[in-house]
């Protein structure tokens, strides 16, 4: 896992169908057809949590990685952008 400077995002790791995102609380999650660039930008981003917010989260679904209990999809959905501390979407 690479480890991301982010108050929301832990890390992530690429994976064979995409991008795993491992949030500050503990929960991941793969997103498909993220790109190998797509990640690089993320994590050299000036803040790659708000990267993620804007061009990550709306454009790829989120599968949610069984690491325990409570983990769902709608667990995935419910982290908008505000939930996640970067205030509304432009």
């Amino acid at each position: 896992m690479i480890e991301v400077k982010s108050s929301a995002i832990r890390g992530v790791e690429m994976g064979s169908d995409g991008l795993r995102v491992t949030f500050t609380s503990g929960k991941s999650y793969d997103y498909e057809g993220v790109s190998d660039e797509q990640m690089h930008e993320m994590i050299s981003s000036e803040s790659p949590g708000r990267y993620f917010a804007q061009k990550i989260k709306p454009n790829h679904k989120a599968v949610p990685v069984d690491d325990g209990p409570g983990v769902t999809e709608d667990d995935a959905k419910s982290n908008s952008p505000e939930d996640l501390g970067f205030g509304e979407r432009p």
